[in-house]
């Protein structure tokens, strides 16, 4: 089986490491400078002892030469599958499985309606990892990967993608519902990492200030009514048990999405607290949490040059 990881950021790198030391036959997507480092030092990781490993890894880039895949591991943030899926058009040949593990709710929809004759295998992957200069960094959670079918013909991704997980030892879990694991995902990452954002907190610092922990739950209802509206319910105890498990971030953690946002880089916003107030006009519903932190992150000076979600 031929193995593609599209996008050579925290995640995708660590996949294809990962996956080229266990024997499978793997080629990692890149551009630019990343891609000469990359075939110059190979993926560089710090795991969560402080300890460096280098992987050699196959790299490749946009052009007629890229070899079909079977297997679409597709590691990009959401605002970049539109290009990434055009640069890697000629590893899809044929129908392949493509597997998302952004976050928001949103990807699997995208590239299912990009690709429609390609098998879609929506991830929800939980685990702390970062770019620290063209270094991987693991911060200390080990990783999860929840997946279930979403579109597209059935081409065994499911299967492949179990495979695949055992062969390099990280947790899996077949999803019965993969829409209600993306939306628990969306619940924490939206709020929390929104709440940071409005109110200049770290992410581990929100819910032990009054007001970060206050709009944090009014953030998290506005998901729990949105979700409503798409037939996935996320009740009270869903709510608790995010908040929870918030309150034992660390107190200096943040975001990827706050990181990128503070230092103007591209970010997920439109998919996280952007996606809540799209979706919720789209839905005619309202969501006052979020059209307040919406406007505190502008007030900040924030998404300067981004319209209104």
């Amino acid at each position: 089986m031929r193995c593609l990881v599209a996008g050579a950021g925290a995640l995708g790198s660590m996949f294809a490491a990962r996956l080229t030391a266990a024997g499978f036959d793997c080629r990692l997507f890149a551009r630019g400078e990343r891609a000469r480092w990359l075939r110059l030092h190979g993926v560089v990781i710090e795991d969560a002892a402080g300890v460096t490993t280098a992987t050699p890894v196959a790299v490749v880039e946009a052009g007629p030469n890229l070899a079909p895949a079977d297997l679409v591991l597709v590691c990009a943030k959401s605002p970049a599958l539109p290009r990434l899926l055009a640069d890697i058009a000629q590893a899809l040949t044929a129908p392949a499985v493509l597997v998302t593990v952004q976050n928001g709710v949103e990807a699997h929809e995208t590239i299912a309606a990009l690709r429609p004759e390609c098998e879609i295998v929506a991830g929800r992957l939980h685990g702390f990892f970062e770019m620290a200069g063209q270094t991987v960094r693991h911060v200390g959670v080990l990783p999860t990967l929840a997946y279930g079918h979403t579109h597209g013909p059935d081409l065994g991704g499911e299967d492949t993608l179990a495979a695949l997980l055992g062969g390099i030892g990280m947790a899996g879990e077949r999803s019965a519902d993969i829409e209600t694991a993306l939306w628990r995902k969306f619940l924490l990452g939206a709020a929390v990492g929104g709440t940071a954002l409005a109110l200049g907190l770290h992410v581990g610092m929100v819910c032990s200030a009054p007001e970060g922990a206050a709009l944090f739950r009014a953030a998290m209802a506005d998901i729990a009514a949105l979700a409503a509206t798409r037939g996935v319910m996320l009740d009270p105890a869903a709510i608790e048990a995010t908040f929870a498990y918030a309150a034992a971030f660390p107190a200096d953690a943040t975001s990827s999405l706050q990181r990128d946002v503070e230092a103007g880089r591209a970010s997920e916003y439109d998919a996280l607290p952007g996606a809540v107030l799209r979706l919720a006009r789209a839905a005619g519903i309202p969501v006052p949490a979020f059209a307040r932190i919406d406007a505190l992150i502008r007030a900040r000076g924030l998404l300067a040059g981004t319209p209104p979600a």
